[in-house]
């Protein structure tokens, strides 16, 4: 093979790579957009009573009175930046998200366990929502580094059980799914930008939501 085919072949190799990467980079921050909304059926419930899921494990509540979520994960930093860089949450992603959903006010935000993916943001959604933060040890450490005061986190226990306006939450301790990454606790409040792998998952958590 000539000198100049093996140029031109390396060129090609080269822009596929970089046109592969950057349609990678380009679809791996997803829109901020609500994704779809749930009403009460058969006249159960509150009429008012609505579920929105946001993306992620990101769920909103809301009858109207009182308006509660589910992690509050907006930001989603594209893979390359989660890999090669330490993250942080995205102010104006969360701003967005929280305009877009029409929600100013919540009373409380549950989170899973503390990976980033569920609890990068939860600290900053709080402070923006006048939100309580429910969640484990390490969900604590990671709220407090992005500077909720101690008095809006109550770092939970199996079976227990909070009540907001007519939304009673209960706390189930659940195993992850197996193998997770970022194994072991977050001992120390986190203040980011920090790697991936400072979320370690510390315990997990599902819960059970009833309403009235």
């Amino acid at each position: 093979m000539s000198r100049s085919k093996k140029m031109l072949g390396c060129v090609f190799v080269i822009a596929v790579l970089a046109g592969a990467l950057w349609g990678a980079w380009k679809c791996s921050s997803p829109s901020v957009q609500p994704f779809s909304s749930l009403r009460p059926q058969g006249g159960q419930g509150s009429p008012d009573l609505t579920v929105r899921f946001l993306g992620a494990g990101t769920l909103s509540f809301d009858d109207g009175e009182t308006a509660i979520m589910e992690d509050g994960f907006f930001s989603r930093p594209s893979i390359f930046s989660v890999l090669l860089m330490p993250i942080q949450p995205n102010e104006q992603r969360i701003d967005a998200s929280l305009r877009s959903a029409g929600i100013s006010k919540l009373a409380a935000i549950f989170v899973a366990h503390s990976h980033y993916d569920h609890v990068l943001d939860s600290g900053l959604v709080a402070l923006k929502t006048d939100a309580t933060v429910l969640g484990t040890k390490s969900t604590a450490n990671a709220v407090l580094g992005a500077g909720l005061p101690p008095e809006r986190i109550k770092v939970i226990k199996n079976g227990d059980s909070f009540l907001f306006g007519q939304f009673q939450i209960k706390a189930f301790e659940t195993p992850h799914s197996p193998h997770p990454t970022s194994p072991g606790f977050i001992d120390h409040p986190l203040h980011p930008p920090v790697p991936e792998g400072d979320f370690k998952v510390g315990e997990n958590f599902s819960y059970l939501i009833t309403h009235g």
